[in-house]
């Protein structure tokens, strides 16, 4: 138990969410007055349950695939090396923003980091674009062109047909402050 919270592991999903958001807030009300460690342990273990049902969420939106590539392990059993990253960065997103599957698309780790330093983005009609400094790489360097030559990434997004596509704000923003054009 790394939260330091009685008697509920990190990481808690469904009902067990739940409960634990239940118990964080009678635990803070219980107290008179809470020291700055206590606040912060708080606080942190509030922002824990938030980004894993953030992440949850979006994997499922996205059909628990990278949308650049369609890389999955679809077994069911264990990690499956899969991102769901936020579009719009967390620290630069308001509350709403930071927990809005809209905000978020699930990737392999290559095309994670990729879309995180601006090396690809994606545009309003879900087109997927390599930036300048990405396609000169992919003509020098083979194991570039394998990871982001057509054939390894997609032309378009690949959601599953029930998936609610990324919010045209967050794909704005990644292109104004993230793309490296």
């Amino acid at each position: 138990m790394r939260s330091g919270w009685p008697g509920r592991p990190c990481g808690a999903s469904g009902a067990a969410e739940a409960a634990l958001e239940r118990e964080l807030a009678a635990w803070s009300q219980r107290q008179d007055d809470l020291t700055e460690s206590a606040t912060e342990r708080l606080l942190w273990a509030h922002v824990r349950v938030g980004q894993h049902r953030f992440a949850k969420d979006v994997l499922s939106n996205c059909g628990r695939a990278c949308v650049f590539c369609g890389f999955a392990l679809a077994d069911g059993d264990g990690p499956s090396l899969l991102r769901a990253s936020h579009i719009k960065p967390w620290k630069d997103s308001s509350h709403r923003e930071r927990l809005d599957v809209t905000n978020g698309l699930a990737a392999c780790p290559t095309h994670d980091a990729a879309f995180d330093v601006g090396l690809l983005t994606v545009d309003r009609d879900l087109t997927v674009r390599r930036s300048a400094r990405l396609e000169a790489a992919m003509g020098r360097n083979d194991g570039v062109r394998r990871a982001f030559e057509p054939r390894a990434l997609r032309s378009s997004l690949a959601l599953p047909t029930e998936a609610v596509p990324p919010g045209e704000s967050f794909i704005r923003w990644h292109h104004d402050y993230v793309f490296a054009a």
